[in-house]
């Protein structure tokens, strides 16, 4: 009779090792199941709103990245404590511009206006190269901050 308890130890050790292995890909199908659901419930109302109201959409998401700029800047500031707000409102203010610059750079070349959206590529690529050019000025070194 010992063998046939060895077996049934055997068998029943055999069927809980397959029920662990069942109960792992259920529990992975269902994390898969929750992260589409969630990823559905984020993604389509976005697609619905892209697609059928893009202003709307544009505003929101141009909104939505000025809060994030102005949230960051003002975290900055909290963590620094210190007399820096001057250069980092400085540095904002040219990140805005870079990116109000090639926002409209690429709304005239969308609607056509290529001589426009051409002269504000040049006017950008100058100042890219005189920004990169990393040379201080007597005027530059006047903002510097004082340490």
């Amino acid at each position: 009779m010992t063998g046939s308890r060895d077996l049934r130890s055997v068998l029943r050790r055999v069927a809980s090792g397959y029920r662990n292995i069942a109960l792992t890909l259920l529990q992975a199908l269902a994390m898969i199941a929750g992260a589409g659901l969630v990823s559905a419930v984020i993604v389509v109302p976005l697609w619905f709103a892209a697609t059928r109201a893009t202003p709307v959409y544009t505003a929101a998401i141009l909104g939505l990245v000025a809060v994030a700029v102005f949230v960051s800047l003002i975290r900055r500031i909290r963590l620094q404590r210190t007399g820096i707000f001057l250069p980092i409102l400085k540095t904002t203010a040219r990140v805005l511009f870079i990116f109000a610059g090639l926002y409209a750079m690429i709304v005239l070349f969308a609607r056509g206006l290529v001589v426009p959206a051409a002269a504000l590529a040049i006017a950008g690529l100058v100042w890219l190269g005189y920004a990169a050019s990393g040379g201080r000025t007597a005027h530059d070194a006047d903002e510097a901050p004082q340490g």
